[in-house]
This record gives structure tokens, sequence and C-alpha cells, in this order.
């Protein structure tokens, strides 16, 4: 389920349960995306050390 649908499920329902799944989706969303984003910066610029 993404973030959207997530909230919307929680709009219609007003359940705590269905807030706190928003809430999961949302910060595991947020997580991916950073991951994301912190590969593509990646500049394969890694010195070797011995």
């Amino acid at each position: 389920m993404d973030e959207n649908n997530a909230w919307n499920n929680f709009l219609q329902t007003g359940k705590i349960s269905d807030y706190l799944k928003y809430t999961q989706t949302k910060s595991e969303q947020t997580i991916v995306s950073k991951v994301g984003a912190d590969a593509t910066q990646d500049t394969g610029n890694h010195p070797q050390t011995t």
C-alpha cells in the first residue's frame, strides 16, 4: 500500500490502526527515497587503504 492509499483508508475509517499503517508506510517510503538519493550521489571516488 502506498502512502496516499493508506491515508485515504485512514480518512474513511478513522481507525487508529489505519493511521499507524499510514505512518509506517510513510516512514518506509522516506527511508527508501533517502537511500535511493544517497546511492545516486555516490561519485565513485573511494581511496584505497592498506
